[in-house]
Parts: C-alpha cells; structure tokens; sequence
C-alpha cells in the first residue's frame, strides 16, 4: 500500500517516511508564501537509486529550500555536528535523515556515512562549497568532495540556487522582500562520464554546472 513512499527512501520505517513527507509539504507551502518559492527541472531526479545532488550553498535554508521542492525523493543531508548536541534538535534532524559532520578539518565518518547511505539506494545532498557564501557567487569545491566522487558509483545530479543569499545571507538573519528564490535542476551525470578525465575535471565540471544552474536560477527571478 505505501510501496511507492518507501521508494522514496529505502530502509527507512513507515513513520518516519510519514513525518518527512508532511515536514516536506509543510516546509514547501510556507516557502512558497514568504519567499515566493520556484523550482525548475525536479523532474530530471532519478526515481530510483543512489543519487548524490550537489548544489552551491547560499544560506541556511538551502537543504529545507532544496528538499522541499523534490518531491519524488526523500533526501539525507549534512548537518553540523554541534547541532546534535542540542536534544530537541537532535531528535528532529535525525527524524529527517541527518549526516553528522565536524566542523573543521576532514571527517572520514562522515564520508563513510554518506557512502553507506548511497549504497542503500538513497538520494544525499552536499555543498562542495563546504560554508555558506558571503556574497553570493559559487566558491571553489573542496577536495574533500573527490573522495565522495571516486567511491560513490552513482549518478550526480547538479543543482543551482539563487535568492537564498539575498533572503538570508551570511553574517545577518532572514531578510523577506528580498526576491524570489528560485531552484534549478540540471541533469544527471553518471559516474562513468564524470570521472572519465579523472578527479580534478570532475571537480571543475562540476563547480561550472552548478554555477551555470545558479545563473539560470537568477534570471527566474526577475
């Protein structure tokens, strides 16, 4: 009966499925009426598989902004190891698929945990930025990211955003009135193709076809 809702996220229990579809919707409403949310190309999402989505990271509200608009899939992502900390929040990021990462320096658990998350069939979301944007441009993609590429064996699909900086940007709090916020989706790259002229190209592909979405991003909102 509700074999097309564990599709969407294998492994995981009735309710929790339940719980993120409803904080998806809810989040996706709200979106819409405060920041005037849009989104193009989601349906370039594989409805199956592993599926890594990599995307420039503007603001806080990118990985509730970016799930919300993807309703085929439900998404794993990265969260500051400090959060779990807190008890309450703790409880939620978890009920929402959470990858715990450190803060500085390199985290191999981490790495790992994506990885593992892939190779159940699941869709993660990264920024290879690896911080928040201070003005609003695409900044260089770590290294740290080649690994996740090298092992990953699954398809990766590119995302651009843009109004996110401008309705929360770094160093301030939420600002409304600022514009749309736009979501543009590229098309899937398999592993074979991305990796064909090694890890560096990956790397500079990669950083051009999210820059280009956020460019695409930022003429839908005019």
């Amino acid at each position: 009966m509700f074999g097309w809702l564990r599709r969407k996220h294998p492994g995981s229990s009735l309710p929790s499925l339940l719980f993120y579809e409803v904080c998806r919707n809810i989040t996706q409403i709200l979106l819409m009426a405060i920041l005037g949310l849009r989104w193009r190309g989601t349906a370039n999402m594989p409805r199956s598989g592993g599926v890594l989505v990599v995307a420039n990271h503007q603001s806080y509200l990118d990985p509730p902004v970016i799930g919300a608009v993807m309703g085929t899939r439900q998404f794993d992502f990265l969260a500051r190891a400090g959060l779990f900390d807190i008890p309450f929040l703790r409880r939620l990021i978890t009920l929402l698929y959470a990858v715990p990462v450190k803060e500085a320096g390199g985290d191999p658990a981490s790495i790992k945990a994506i990885l593992r998350r892939l190779e159940q069939g699941r869709v993660v979301l990264i920024f290879p930025e690896g911080t928040r944007t201070w003005d609003g441009s695409v900044g260089e993609f770590k290294r740290g990211v080649a690994l996740i590429l090298r092992k990953s064996r699954c398809p990766v699909l590119p995302v651009g955003l843009a109004g996110a900086f401008e309705a929360w940007p770094r160093g301030s709090g939420p600002r409304l009135g600022r514009g749309r916020v736009v979501v543009q989706v590229g098309q899937p790259i398999s592993h074979e193709d991305l990796l064909a002229d090694g890890v560096d190209a990956a790397l500079k592909r990669l950083r051009a076809e999210v820059d280009a979405l956020r460019e695409r991003a930022e003429e839908l909102r005019r």
